[in-house]
């Protein structure tokens, strides 16, 4: 599925970070990317860069998709706390794959 078509099938959002919050914030929060444990289907599932879209009817996935903000990439890439806000991202990401199996 391309963004076109998410736009398209007018989905809704689920946002998985505070937009009132700053990107890579200090303290670091690590909301790079959408909470694997809660993703909801037919939804966009948004972290502050990646998101994740799951198509689904009854038992079955039709779809999987994950888009990248490149504007919201280059923004938190300048803050001071982008490195260790992306490794907290990525530890996060790895618990939540451990913990899903």
């Amino acid at each position: 599925m391309s963004m076109h078509l998410e736009k398209k099938l007018h989905l809704e959002e689920k946002l998985h970070f505070d937009p009132n919050q700053p990107c890579c914030g200090d303290p670091s929060i690590g909301d790079m990317f959408p909470d694997l444990l809660a993703l909801e289907p037919n939804m966009i599932n948004r972290g502050r860069i990646f998101s994740v879209t799951i198509m689904a009817t009854g038992l079955g996935v039709q779809a999987r998709e994950m888009t990248v903000d490149q504007a919201a990439w280059v923004a938190c890439s300048r803050s001071p706390h982008f490195r260790s806000c992306y490794d907290l991202s990525l530890a996060k990401l790895a618990l939540q794959q451990a913990i899903k199996g």
